[in-house]
């Protein structure tokens, strides 16, 4: 769990690393799309099986 507190313009995080808020919104954007990049690669993934057992249904 990250704990946050603001002093001064300055956001103190628990692993006891100081970030500006501008760090930690750009640190934030760069999560967001390693995730999107996650989620995408899933989906595809769960497309390609549908489509698999589709056709699996078909020739049986």
């Amino acid at each position: 769990m990250v704990i946050l507190s603001c002093k001064k313009g300055v956001i103190t995080i628990s692993l006891k690393k100081r970030l500006t808020f501008e760090e930690l919104v750009q640190a934030n954007r760069q999560q967001i799309l390693e995730d999107r990049e996650i989620l995408d690669r899933i989906e595809d993934n769960l497309e390609k099986r549908a489509r698999e057992e589709i056709s699996r249904r078909r020739e049986a």
